[in-house]
Order: C-alpha cells, then structure tokens, then sequence
C-alpha cells in the first residue's frame, strides 16, 4: 500500500460535490455495480444501491442548503486498482452549525480514473 494522490484528489472531489450540491458529480463518483453501498453517521444513514444513494444525498443537499466542507487529516492510499481514504473533516452549515465527521471510502479504478 502506498500513498495516493489520486485517491486524496477523488476523496476531495466528493467533498466540494457534497458542499456545492453537485447532484451529477456526486452521481459519477458512485458505482452502478450491485454491492455500492454508502453509510452516513446517524443508525438510519444505510444506503445500498446507487440509485437509493443519490436519492439519499438529494434529500440532504436540499435539507441543510449551503455548505463549506473542510478536509481534517485526509490519509489517502493505494494498491493496484483499489483505494481508500479517511478523515475526519469538518462541515459547516449555513446556520453557522458545525460538525466534525469522520469518513471512510473505498475506492475502484476503473478505466484509469478513481
């Protein structure tokens, strides 16, 4: 395992599409293949299917409005086609609310890009 530009760089591209709202970046960054699945912080936050994520991520943008996310530690790492990243980045809300959230992602090359 080594580290990985390119891995931090997607992990980042999730990010500003989670602060912009970026439906259809968000949507890119998500597998199709059966398995995807994304777990957010609260028990409820479960969600398998891209489809059922995307719809997921929808439903926060336009619950919470804007958005600045803030990398804490972003480790990012490779091996072959298969990544993964994690941090514990910080969110801050329109509101002025703040909130520090630890990630995890796993990522797959496919055709070159992460």
């Amino acid at each position: 395992m080594k580290p990985s530009t390119e891995v931090r760089n997607a992990a980042l591209r999730l990010y500003e599409s989670m602060a912009t709202g970026d439906v259809g970046s968000f949507e890119r960054l998500f597998s199709r293949e059966s398995g995807v699945l994304a777990i957010g912080t609260d028990p409820g936050e479960w969600w398998a299917g891209h489809d059922t994520i995307i719809e997921a991520f929808k439903a926060q943008v336009q619950g919470s409005g804007t958005r600045k996310v803030e990398p804490g530690d972003l480790n990012a790492f490779a091996e072959g086609s298969v990544g993964w990243a994690a941090d514990r980045r910080t969110m801050r809300l329109a509101d002025g609310k703040e909130s520090t959230i630890r990630e995890t992602f796993l990522f797959h090359q496919k055709d070159g890009d992460w």
